[in-house]
C-alpha cells in the first residue's frame, strides 16, 4: 500500500534543507541571492523532467462528468472552502513572517532555521498521521488545523519572542500538516 505521508515526509525534509540553505546564503550574499536560487531551483526541475521516462501511451478515458459532477459531491465544495481558508492563511503568513522577523532584529540564519523547524513538525506529522487520522477522523483534523492556526497567529501578533516563535513554527505540524494530511489520507 502507498504511504503518501511518507512520501511527503520526504519532500519536506529536502524543502528543510533547501530553506536551511537559502537562509544561509542570504546571510552571506544578501536577498539578491534569493532570485538566483528561484531561477537554479527552475532550471534543476526542468532539467529533472526532460530526464524523466515518458510513460506508456494509453488510450484516452471518457470523462464522466468532469468537474462539475466532482462538486456535487456530497460535502466535496465544504472541503474545497475549508482546505482553502485554512491553507490560505499561510500566504500571508509565508510572505510577512521573515519580514517580521527581520524587523524584530532576528538574524537571516535564526529565521530560516525557524522555518526549517516548522517543517520538522510538519516531518513528524506525516510520519505519523496515520495514527492521528485514525484518532480523531478527518473532521477532527480540520479543527487541529483551524484551531492551530488561530493560536499561531495570535502569539504572531502579540510577541517575537524566540521561544514563541519556535512554538508556532511546531504548529505549523498542524496548520498545514493536519489539513494536508486529512485530504490525502
Amino acid at each position: 500500500m502507498f504511504d503518501y505521508g511518507q512520501v511527503r515526509a520526504a519532500g519536506s525534509v529536502a524543502f528543510m534543507a533547501a530553506a536551511m540553505l537559502a537562509g544561509w546564503l542570504v546571510g552571506v550574499w544578501g536577498y539578491g541571492a534569493v532570485p538566483v536560487l528561484i531561477g537554479a531551483a527552475m532550471l534543476a526541475t526542468l532539467a529533472a523532467t526532460l530526464l524523466m521516462p515518458r510513460p506508456p501511451q494509453r488510450p484516452p478515458r471518457q470523462a464522466k462528468g468532469g468537474f462539475g459532477a466532482t462538486l456535487r459531491l456530497p460535502g466535496f465544495a465544504r472541503l474545497l472552502l475549508l482546505s482553502g481558508l485554512i491553507q490560505s492563511s499561510h500566504a500571508a503568513y509565508y510572505g510577512f513572517g521573515s519580514i517580521h522577523w527581520t524587523a524584530a532584529g532576528h538574524s537571516t540564519a535564526t529565521i530560516g532555521l525557524l522555518w526549517a523547524l516548522g517543517v520538522v513538525g510538519e516531518v513528524v506529522l506525516f510520519l505519523l498521521g496515520r495514527r492521528l487520522m485514525a484518532r480523531v477522523g478527518p473532521r477532527g483534523m480540520a479543527l487541529l488545523a483551524a484551531g492551530a492556526g488561530l493560536l499561531r497567529w495570535g502569539l504572531m501578533a502579540g510577541t517575537v519572542w524566540l521561544p514563541a516563535l519556535a512554538l508556532m513554527q511546531v504548529l505549523h505540524a498542524l496548520t498545514f500538516g493536519a489539513q494536508h494530511r486529512r485530504r490525502c489520507t
